[in-house]
Protein backbone atom coordinates (compact mmCIF):
# COMPACT_ATOMS: atom_id res chain seq x y z
CA UNK A 1 0.00 0.00 0.00
CA UNK A 2 1.34 3.75 -1.04
CA UNK A 3 2.03 5.58 2.04
CA UNK A 4 1.03 9.64 2.27
CA UNK A 5 2.78 12.09 4.31
CA UNK A 6 0.24 12.88 7.31
CA UNK A 7 -1.13 16.22 7.93
CA UNK A 8 -3.29 17.91 10.89
CA UNK A 9 -5.83 20.08 8.63
CA UNK A 10 -6.77 23.66 9.81
CA UNK A 11 -9.02 25.99 7.75
CA UNK A 12 -5.93 27.85 6.23
CA UNK A 13 -4.63 24.76 4.75
CA UNK A 14 -7.99 24.00 3.37
CA UNK A 15 -8.61 26.80 1.98
CA UNK A 16 -5.37 27.16 0.41
CA UNK A 17 -6.26 24.64 -1.96
CA UNK A 18 -9.69 25.70 -2.80
CA UNK A 19 -8.14 29.04 -3.58
CA UNK A 20 -5.70 26.88 -5.91
CA UNK A 21 -8.20 25.20 -7.20
CA UNK A 22 -6.65 21.41 -7.02
CA UNK A 23 -8.45 18.18 -6.89
CA UNK A 24 -7.53 16.27 -3.44
CA UNK A 25 -7.80 13.05 -1.60
CA UNK A 26 -8.35 12.88 2.48
CA UNK A 27 -7.16 9.12 3.42
CA UNK A 28 -8.11 8.04 7.29
CA UNK A 29 -9.42 5.60 9.57
CA UNK A 30 -12.84 5.73 10.41
CA UNK A 31 -14.29 8.99 12.00
CA UNK A 32 -11.38 10.91 11.81
CA UNK A 33 -13.01 13.78 10.25
CA UNK A 34 -12.44 13.67 6.86
CA UNK A 35 -16.39 14.01 5.58
CA UNK A 36 -16.76 16.84 8.00
CA UNK A 37 -13.50 18.87 6.71
CA UNK A 38 -14.60 18.56 3.31
CA UNK A 39 -18.02 19.74 3.60
CA UNK A 40 -17.49 22.34 6.05
CA UNK A 41 -14.37 23.64 3.39
CA UNK A 42 -16.85 23.88 0.79
CA UNK A 43 -19.68 25.66 2.93
CA UNK A 44 -16.72 28.20 3.74
CA UNK A 45 -16.23 29.10 0.76
CA UNK A 46 -19.71 29.77 -0.49
CA UNK A 47 -18.56 26.90 -3.08
CA UNK A 48 -21.59 25.28 -5.36
CA UNK A 49 -21.00 21.29 -4.81
CA UNK A 50 -22.24 18.29 -5.51
CA UNK A 51 -22.23 14.95 -2.75
CA UNK A 52 -21.67 11.49 -3.75
CA UNK A 53 -21.45 9.00 -1.55
CA UNK A 54 -19.05 6.08 -3.48
CA UNK A 55 -20.70 3.09 -1.47
CA UNK A 56 -24.09 4.09 -2.91
CA UNK A 57 -23.24 5.72 -6.26
CA UNK A 58 -24.63 4.40 -9.75
CA UNK A 59 -22.87 5.54 -12.73
CA UNK A 60 -25.79 6.29 -14.64
CA UNK A 61 -28.29 7.66 -12.46
CA UNK A 62 -25.86 9.47 -10.10
CA UNK A 63 -23.39 10.30 -12.99
CA UNK A 64 -23.56 9.21 -16.78
CA UNK A 65 -26.81 10.33 -16.71
CA UNK A 66 -30.72 8.19 -17.58
CA UNK A 67 -31.07 7.93 -21.31
CA UNK A 68 -34.21 9.29 -23.18
CA UNK A 69 -35.16 9.63 -26.21
CA UNK A 70 -35.64 12.53 -28.39
CA UNK A 71 -36.47 13.80 -31.77
CA UNK A 72 -33.30 16.24 -33.52
CA UNK A 73 -34.16 18.92 -35.52
CA UNK A 74 -33.53 16.40 -38.30
CA UNK A 75 -36.43 14.13 -37.63
CA UNK A 76 -34.39 11.81 -36.29
CA UNK A 77 -34.97 9.95 -32.72
CA UNK A 78 -32.03 10.42 -31.10
CA UNK A 79 -30.86 9.68 -27.35
CA UNK A 80 -30.37 12.49 -24.53
CA UNK A 81 -29.00 11.71 -21.33
CA UNK A 82 -31.05 13.14 -17.83
CA UNK A 83 -28.28 14.34 -15.69
CA UNK A 84 -28.97 14.80 -11.65
CA UNK A 85 -30.43 17.65 -10.36
CA UNK A 86 -27.35 18.24 -8.29
CA UNK A 87 -25.16 18.14 -11.33
CA UNK A 88 -25.74 21.38 -13.62
CA UNK A 89 -23.76 23.99 -15.10
CA UNK A 90 -23.38 25.50 -12.16
CA UNK A 91 -21.36 23.22 -9.89
CA UNK A 92 -18.41 24.54 -9.02
CA UNK A 93 -17.11 21.20 -6.81
CA UNK A 94 -17.73 17.73 -6.62
CA UNK A 95 -17.16 15.42 -3.41
CA UNK A 96 -17.44 12.34 -3.56
CA UNK A 97 -17.07 10.43 -0.29
CA UNK A 98 -15.97 6.51 0.10
CA UNK A 99 -14.60 6.77 -3.23
CA UNK A 100 -12.81 3.47 -3.07
CA UNK A 101 -15.98 1.64 -2.50
CA UNK A 102 -17.13 2.79 -5.79
CA UNK A 103 -17.39 0.26 -8.54
CA UNK A 104 -15.12 0.22 -11.80
CA UNK A 105 -17.11 2.34 -13.97
CA UNK A 106 -18.15 4.75 -11.59
CA UNK A 107 -14.23 4.93 -10.64
CA UNK A 108 -13.68 5.38 -14.82
CA UNK A 109 -15.76 7.95 -14.95
CA UNK A 110 -14.52 10.13 -12.20
CA UNK A 111 -11.18 9.64 -13.99
CA UNK A 112 -12.87 12.19 -16.35
CA UNK A 113 -14.11 14.16 -13.71
CA UNK A 114 -11.02 14.56 -12.03
CA UNK A 115 -8.68 15.55 -15.40
CA UNK A 116 -11.03 17.19 -18.06
CA UNK A 117 -13.68 18.36 -15.48
CA UNK A 118 -16.10 16.33 -17.84
CA UNK A 119 -18.61 13.34 -18.12
CA UNK A 120 -18.48 11.44 -21.42
CA UNK A 121 -17.20 14.99 -23.06
CA UNK A 122 -20.16 17.18 -21.29
CA UNK A 123 -18.05 19.80 -19.79
CA UNK A 124 -19.04 21.66 -16.90
CA UNK A 125 -17.69 24.96 -17.13
CA UNK A 126 -17.60 26.16 -13.55
CA UNK A 127 -16.34 22.96 -11.79
CA UNK A 128 -13.05 23.61 -10.38
CA UNK A 129 -12.39 21.03 -8.00
CA UNK A 130 -12.82 17.21 -7.41
CA UNK A 131 -12.35 16.35 -3.54
CA UNK A 132 -12.52 12.33 -2.08
CA UNK A 133 -12.08 10.41 1.11
CA UNK A 134 -10.92 6.91 1.61
CA UNK A 135 -10.48 4.56 4.08
CA UNK A 136 -7.18 2.85 4.03
CA UNK A 137 -7.11 -0.79 2.64
CA UNK A 138 -5.69 -2.72 4.56
CA UNK A 139 -2.07 -3.43 4.33
CA UNK A 140 0.91 -6.26 5.44
CA UNK A 141 1.98 -5.51 9.13
CA UNK A 142 -0.42 -2.63 9.21
CA UNK A 143 -2.66 -1.58 12.36
CA UNK A 144 -5.49 -0.24 10.54
CA UNK A 145 -8.76 -1.56 10.32
CA UNK A 146 -9.91 -4.29 7.69
CA UNK A 147 -12.31 -2.22 5.14
CA UNK A 148 -14.29 -3.29 2.70
CA UNK A 149 -12.68 -1.16 0.10
CA UNK A 150 -10.35 -1.07 -2.72
CA UNK A 151 -6.87 0.35 -3.47
CA UNK A 152 -6.69 3.08 -6.06
CA UNK A 153 -4.99 2.28 -8.57
CA UNK A 154 -1.53 4.92 -9.95
CA UNK A 155 -3.82 6.31 -12.43
CA UNK A 156 -6.78 7.66 -10.02
CA UNK A 157 -4.23 8.64 -7.52
CA UNK A 158 -2.09 10.52 -10.07
CA UNK A 159 -5.24 12.61 -10.88
CA UNK A 160 -5.16 14.00 -7.41
CA UNK A 161 -2.98 16.92 -6.45
CA UNK A 162 -2.98 16.68 -2.90
CA UNK A 163 -2.86 13.19 -1.27
CA UNK A 164 -2.97 13.25 2.52
CA UNK A 165 -3.84 11.37 5.55
CA UNK A 166 -5.50 12.24 8.45
CA UNK A 167 -4.05 10.95 11.82
CA UNK A 168 -5.82 8.52 13.74
CA UNK A 169 -6.72 11.06 17.13
CA UNK A 170 -9.12 13.42 17.74
CA UNK A 171 -9.37 16.91 16.84
CA UNK A 172 -8.70 18.77 19.83
CA UNK A 173 -10.04 22.05 18.72
CA UNK A 174 -13.00 20.50 17.18
CA UNK A 175 -13.73 19.05 20.81
CA UNK A 176 -12.98 21.70 23.09
CA UNK A 177 -15.39 24.01 20.40
CA UNK A 178 -18.01 21.81 21.06
CA UNK A 179 -17.53 20.11 24.87
CA UNK A 180 -15.99 23.42 26.07
CA UNK A 181 -12.11 23.15 27.26
CA UNK A 182 -12.26 21.66 30.28
CA UNK A 183 -14.66 18.48 29.06
CA UNK A 184 -12.96 18.43 25.96
CA UNK A 185 -9.33 17.62 27.40
CA UNK A 186 -11.26 14.87 29.61
CA UNK A 187 -12.47 13.24 26.78
CA UNK A 188 -9.18 13.35 24.32
CA UNK A 189 -6.93 12.68 27.56
CA UNK A 190 -9.11 9.77 28.14
CA UNK A 191 -9.06 8.17 24.64
CA UNK A 192 -5.10 8.39 24.71
CA UNK A 193 -5.07 6.38 27.68
CA UNK A 194 -7.06 3.35 26.23
CA UNK A 195 -6.04 -0.08 25.42
CA UNK A 196 -5.17 -0.74 21.59
CA UNK A 197 -8.09 -3.18 21.79
CA UNK A 198 -10.83 -0.67 22.58
CA UNK A 199 -9.33 1.82 20.18
CA UNK A 200 -10.05 -0.68 17.65
CA UNK A 201 -13.77 0.33 17.64
CA UNK A 202 -13.31 3.65 19.69
CA UNK A 203 -12.71 5.85 16.81
CA UNK A 204 -12.39 10.16 17.37
CA UNK A 205 -16.33 10.12 15.71
CA UNK A 206 -17.51 7.21 18.26
CA UNK A 207 -15.92 9.65 21.01
CA UNK A 208 -18.16 12.68 19.63
CA UNK A 209 -20.98 10.16 20.25
CA UNK A 210 -19.98 9.51 23.87
CA UNK A 211 -19.72 13.20 24.63
CA UNK A 212 -22.88 14.24 23.34
CA UNK A 213 -24.81 10.70 24.55
CA UNK A 214 -23.11 11.69 28.68
CA UNK A 215 -24.61 15.38 27.75
CA UNK A 216 -27.80 13.92 27.38
CA UNK A 217 -27.74 11.76 30.27
CA UNK A 218 -27.45 8.55 28.51
CA UNK A 219 -25.35 5.40 30.08
CA UNK A 220 -22.60 5.81 27.42
CA UNK A 221 -21.42 2.17 28.42
CA UNK A 222 -23.35 0.78 25.81
CA UNK A 223 -21.14 2.82 23.71
CA UNK A 224 -18.03 1.22 24.13
CA UNK A 225 -16.09 -1.93 24.38
CA UNK A 226 -15.47 -3.40 27.50
CA UNK A 227 -12.18 -2.95 27.29
CA UNK A 228 -12.37 0.71 27.87
CA UNK A 229 -12.04 2.64 31.23
CA UNK A 230 -15.87 3.52 31.32
CA UNK A 231 -15.85 4.41 35.39
CA UNK A 232 -13.04 6.52 34.55
CA UNK A 233 -14.15 8.48 32.23
CA UNK A 234 -18.17 9.11 33.81
CA UNK A 235 -16.28 10.29 37.11
CA UNK A 236 -14.30 12.79 35.69
CA UNK A 237 -17.03 14.10 33.13
CA UNK A 238 -19.90 14.26 35.99
CA UNK A 239 -17.13 16.98 37.98
CA UNK A 240 -17.92 20.10 36.91
CA UNK A 241 -14.67 22.15 36.27
CA UNK A 242 -15.06 23.69 39.98
CA UNK A 243 -15.30 20.19 41.62
CA UNK A 244 -12.91 19.56 39.81
CA UNK A 245 -10.06 22.44 40.72
CA UNK A 246 -11.29 22.00 44.67
CA UNK A 247 -10.59 18.74 44.55
CA UNK A 248 -7.15 19.63 43.40
CA UNK A 249 -6.44 22.47 45.62
CA UNK A 250 -7.57 20.57 48.78
CA UNK A 251 -5.34 17.56 48.13
CA UNK A 252 -2.85 19.73 47.02
CA UNK A 253 -2.57 23.59 48.65
CA UNK A 254 -1.61 26.09 46.37
CA UNK A 255 -1.86 29.58 48.18
CA UNK A 256 -1.64 31.57 45.15
CA UNK A 257 -4.78 29.68 43.31
CA UNK A 258 -6.67 29.08 47.10
CA UNK A 259 -7.03 32.74 46.84
CA UNK A 260 -7.89 33.59 43.62
CA UNK A 261 -10.57 30.86 43.68
CA UNK A 262 -11.84 31.53 47.49
CA UNK A 263 -12.06 35.83 46.59
CA UNK A 264 -15.43 34.56 45.18
CA UNK A 265 -17.69 34.42 47.93
CA UNK A 266 -20.04 31.88 46.01
CA UNK A 267 -17.27 29.63 45.66
CA UNK A 268 -16.84 30.14 50.04
CA UNK A 269 -20.61 29.72 50.74
CA UNK A 270 -20.72 26.24 48.48
CA UNK A 271 -17.77 24.16 49.81
CA UNK A 272 -17.62 25.75 53.23
CA UNK A 273 -18.18 22.19 54.15
CA UNK A 274 -15.35 20.77 52.47
CA UNK A 275 -13.09 23.46 53.85
CA UNK A 276 -13.86 21.58 57.02
CA UNK A 277 -12.51 18.10 56.44
CA UNK A 278 -9.62 17.89 58.66
CA UNK A 279 -8.04 15.25 55.78
CA UNK A 280 -7.18 17.67 53.35
CA UNK A 281 -5.13 20.10 55.57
Amino acid sequence: MIKFNKCKLNSEILDQWVKTEVNVLLIGEKGVGKSHHIINTFNRNNLKYAYFSGATLDPWIHLLGIPKAKIGADGKEKMEFILPENLDDDVEAIFCDEWNRTNRVVRNALLELQQFKSINGRKFPKLKMVWGAVNPPKGEDDDSSDYDVDELDPAQLDRFHIVVELPNEPDVKYFNQKFGDYHGKILIDWWHDQPKEALKILSPRRLDYVGECFKKGLDVKFLLPISANVKELVKKLSLDEKEELINLLLSKPDEEQMKMFFSDEKNILKYKKRLKEPRFW
